[in-house]
């Protein structure tokens, strides 16, 4: 959900939506956490495992706190000198298949 919000530019564009989104991040990396430090202390999963999943996370976590921080510049630039993001290649080829008619 985070990435398909990642479009500082774009009249709909929150960057209030975006820390919350991050946000919720934050809380089920803490829940999944707790959850697998306990189910490794009871046993229920080999701690090898149980190390990997939470490192995979982390850097999930991680990936996420630096798009929101990506999309904060970015949409400080465009805020700062009222920029748009370029329109896609896809309407842009339309035309140009219509202008050859």
């Amino acid at each position: 959900r985070l990435i398909e919000m990642a479009k500082p530019g774009e009249a709909d564009f929150s960057y209030a939506e975006c820390e919350r989104q991050l946000g919720q991040i934050q809380i089920d990396y803490d829940e999944l956490k707790a959850s697998l430090l306990k189910a490794g202390a009871e046993l229920r999963v080999a701690i090898p495992v149980m190390i990997d999943v939470v490192e995979q996370n982390s850097r999930l976590r991680r990936m996420a706190r630096q798009l929101v921080k990506a999309m904060n510049c970015l949409n400080q630039v465009f805020v700062s000198t009222g920029a748009i993001l370029p329109a896609s290649a896809e309407p842009e080829r339309e035309a140009d298949a219509s202008d050859g008619q």
